[in-house]
Parts: structure tokens; C-alpha cells; sequence
């Protein structure tokens, strides 16, 4: 019973302060007049509503709008996220930094707010802001357990399965987080079955995920796989980066390739091959169908592995390392989008049209650039910062704070090398987690500058007074 007064009286403490931190989390789309939207919002807002079997993502993240929006409007979306991020935030700094209260880690947040990508991801309509707060979930439940309770366990458990979800990605990147978080735990002087079983909780819920998105992949082309669509972006990597090309030009025409007959039209980007109407790969599509298509995209991408494995693997590492200095902010703006969006809001959403057409984003008033270089220059002064107190002051970053920065610095390698295997190098992979420096950086600052305690305060004797 006391326990439960305890854990009452300090949710009462915390929650003004969260609901804070969430309203200054939201400021961006307050501002922009509408929550921000991406080509893909489009997507994952009919999938559920409209019950398409859409081969590129799975469905979970679309499912978890449902309730949010119940195809009335589209605000509920940003709260709640930004609501979402601040709980994890405040959960997991709480666990790096036991006396930074609730009043600084909103102080952090509303410093993010003005200098990071942070809000611009928690107030889009995508899953992207999920990434980062796997990162800070794994943390917990490997690194925090002792000090969660037990509904913190179970809500933190489910909202990691759901994130592992809702990309196809997630699931593997949250098992190479967690193979870096046991064995942090593991130096930590945990027992080996202690790490086992709480690290081994991830996988578990990857594999769960996993499931899920199979089932889905079966549902929508018949095929076990966890990923339909992930021939085409592997193509389209590999033959941007310039074996699958060379692949093509030594076994055509007598491959009986469709693309046998582009290999002049490969012009732009892999964006351009994956989502133009007139590119390539909606010539093959056209030619042979969805699944033949898929079926000649996992033939080229075989061959090319097969023929040009250093040639592909040093493309990745190329790709890695670039996509790992690739964080501008830089959300594409309305008029870019065209009908991949545009139709979709007012279709869906009529009663919110009118606020889409007047948004900043829309009208393309944002000024992306500027706000790239704020960016910039906070990263380059956090990691100075980080550096600095690692090369003077190491003992700021002893116990788990320095294990939750070791995390941080592992899950960008991991998800800029991931992003460079399976994906073209996009800034939007590693901006969506980058803030998470300039983060931990002010929770540092702001753990150190505390007011003395009492007993180090002035004290003057009341009977030196009366003298």
C-alpha cells in the first residue's frame, strides 16, 4: 500500500510536467497549422481505412491511427505522439540521470524543441519518430529493469512490440540495439542469466513483429515474407550504387530481362526508379505484373550478390558511412508531393482540407534551410560538449548514463549501416534519431547544475544574529 501512495504521488508530481513537455513538443504543428505530412502519410493513412494490401509497409502503423483520427480529424495524431515521446523520454533520462527532475527534463525538452529535429518528427504523420524510442525502450528493459514497475514493464514491452511493427526494419534494428545493451550489462557485473533473460525479452518481441508482418505478406501476395516489397528497394539500391547495372549489361538481352530493355533509362535517383510513373520499374510492373515483377527484382538482386559481392558490400559500406553524416532537416514540402498526399487529405478528410491548403507546409514557407543550420550547429556543440566531458570530466558520464550515451552512438552505426544495406542514403534515416545527441548532451548540463544542497548553504546561528 505505501508503495502504491508512493508511486501515486510521484505520477501526480510528474504529470503536469509531461503534459508540458508534450504541448511544447507540438509547437510545430501548431505553428505549421496542421500536423506535418510526408509522400508516405498518404499511404498509411488509406491502408487501414481503405483496407489496401499495399506491398511496401506493413499495416500496423496505419492500425494504430485508426483510433486516433477515427477518420474525423487528424490532430488527436501529433498529441498523442508527442505525448508518447515525452513518457519515454522522462522514463528513460530518470533511469541515466536519477536527479534530473521532472522541471529540468521539460527544460531539456523545450531546448530540443528550438534546436533539433525533434519535433518535427514527433508532429509528422509517419512512423519515423518510433525509431529513436526504440533506442530508449531497449535501454529500460535491459539496462532499467530494477527500477521499473511492473506496469512500466508490461506498458514498455508492448509499446516496443508495437514500434518493432510498424517498419520493417525495426525488428532488426532493436535486436542489434539489444545485443549492445546486454552486453553493457553484462560489463555491468550482471549475472549471464540475468542479461539473457531481460535482453532476450527483444527478440522475443521482434520475432512477434516479425510474425505479424509475415502474416501480412502472405495475406497480400501469398508469399512468406516479412517484407514484399523489399526486392524493388534492394534493386534499386544495387543499381544505383553500379554492380546490378553491370550485372544487367553482362547477361542481356539473353537473360530475358524486362529491364534488359532500360538499362539506357536508369537516369536519377533510386527514388526516382522506385516512385516516377514513367521510371523502369512501373514499365516491369506493367509488363509482368506486380508479382512477376517481384519475381525478376529477386532474380536481378540473386545474380548481382552472386557475381559482385565486394563490389556490393564496399557500395554498402560507402553508403553506410555517408548515410551516417546525412541528418540535414529536410521534410519535403507539400507542392513536392503532388497526388501522392494532396488527394488524399481531402478525400479522407474533407472537413480538414482547408487547413492542409493553408498550412506553411503546404504553401512551402518553411524555411528548411534555416533550420537545417540550427541544427547543425547544435549537433557540432553537443558532440563538442560530449567530447569534452568524456576527456576531462568521465566520472558525468559513470553508471548508466554513460551506458545509455554508449547506446545512443551505437544505434546511429546500426541504423546508418542498416539504412546504407537496404535503402538509398536518405537524411531523413539518421535526422529522425539525431536529436538524441543534442538531448543527452543538455540532460548533462542541466544534471550538473544543481542548487547546493542545504547542508553546503550559508548557515548563520540565530544567537549570532541576536549578538
Amino acid at each position: 500500500m505505501p508503495i502504491r501512495g508512493a508511486a501515486h504521488t510521484q505520477l501526480r508530481r510528474v504529470f503536469p510536467w509531461l503534459c508540458l513537455s508534450a504541448g511544447l513538443l507540438s509547437f510545430v504543428a501548431l505553428v505549421n497549422g496542421f500536423p506535418l505530412v510526408f509522400p508516405d502519410t498518404g499511404t498509411y493513412l488509406r491502408q487501414a481505412m481503405r483496407l489496401e494490401g499495399i506491398l511496401d509497409r506493413p499495416p500496423f502503423y496505419s492500425m494504430f491511427l485508426v483510433p486516433l483520427h477515427l477518420g474525423r480529424s487528424l490532430w488527436p495524431i501529433p498529441f498523442v505522439q508527442d505525448l508518447i515521446v515525452a513518457a519515454v523520454l522522462f522514463r528513460s533520462f530518470s533511469i541515466a540521470f536519477p536527479g534530473l527532475g521532472p522541471r529540468r527534463m521539460t527544460a531539456a525538452v523545450a531546448a530540443c524543441c528550438l534546436f533539433t529535429t525533434l519535433p518535427f518528427y514527433a508532429d509528422q504523420i509517419m512512423p519515423d519518430i518510433y525509431t529513436p524510442l526504440i533506442v530508449l525502450l531497449v535501454f529500460c528493459l535491459v539496462l532499467g529493469w530494477t527500477k521499473l514497475s511492473w506496469p512500466e514493464r508490461i506498458a514498455g514491452a508492448a509499446g516496443l512490440l508495437a514500434m518493432q511493427s510498424f517498419h520493417s526494419s525495426n525488428p532488426l534494428f532493436s535486436v542489434a540495439i539489444a545485443v549492445a545493451a546486454a552486453l553493457l550489462a553484462w560489463r555491468r557485473g550482471d549475472g549471464s542469466r540475468t542479461v539473457l533473460r531481460r535482453a532476450g525479452l527483444v527478440p522475443a518481441l521482434a520475432c512477434l513483429a516479425l510474425a505479424g508482418q509475415t502474416l501480412y505478406g502472405y495475406a497480400t501476395i501469398g508469399r512468406i515474407t516479412p517484407a514484399p516489397a523489399a526486392p524493388f528497394f534492394t534493386l534499386a539500391r544495387l543499381i544505383y550504387d553500379g554492380p546490378a547495372k553491370q550485372y544487367l549489361a553482362d547477361v542481356c538481352p539473353g537473360a530475358g530481362f524486362v529491364l534488359c530493355s532500360y538499362q539506357q533509362d536508369f537516369s536519377g535517383n533510386s527514388d526516382t526508379f522506385l516512385w516516377q510513373p514513367n521510371a523502369p520499374l512501373a514499365a516491369l510492373k506493367a509488363a509482368r505484373g506486380e508479382i512477376g515483377a517481384l519475381d525478376e527484382a529477386s532474380a536481378i538482386v540473386s545474380g548481382t550478390l552472386r557475381r559482385y559481392p565486394t563490389e556490393v558490400a564496399a557500395a554498402a559500406a560507402r553508403n553506410a558511412a555517408r548515410q551516417f553524416f546525412s541528418v540535414a532537416t529536410r521534410i519535403t514540402d507539400c507542392p513536392c508531393l503532388g497526388g501522392k498526399i494532396g488527394h488524399v487529405i481531402p478525400e479522407l478528410f474533407p472537413g480538414e482540407a482547408k487547413q492542409y491548403g493553408a498550412s506553411l507546409q503546404n504553401r512551402g514557407e518553411i524555411p528548411w534551410p534555416i533550420l537545417t543550420r540550427i541544427d547543425l550547429v547544435a549537433l557540432i556543440a553537443s558532440g563538442a560538449a560530449l567530447g569534452f566531458v568524456l576527456l576531462r570530466a568521465p566520472a558525468w558520464l559513470s553508471g548508466e548514463a554513460g551506458r545509455l550515451l554508449a547506446l545512443i552512438t551505437w544505434a546511429l552505426v546500426v541504423n546508418a549501416t542498416l539504412m546504407g544495406m537496404l535503402s538509398g542514403v536518405t537524411d531523413r534515416y539518421q535526422a529522425r534519431l539525431i536529436w538524441l545527441v543534442p538531448f543527452f548532451a543538455m540532460a548533462v548540463l542541466l544534471d550538473r547544475v544543481r542548487p547546493a544542497p542545504p547542508s553546503r548553504r550559508a548557515f548563520k546561528h540565530p544567537l549570532h544574529s541576536a549578538a
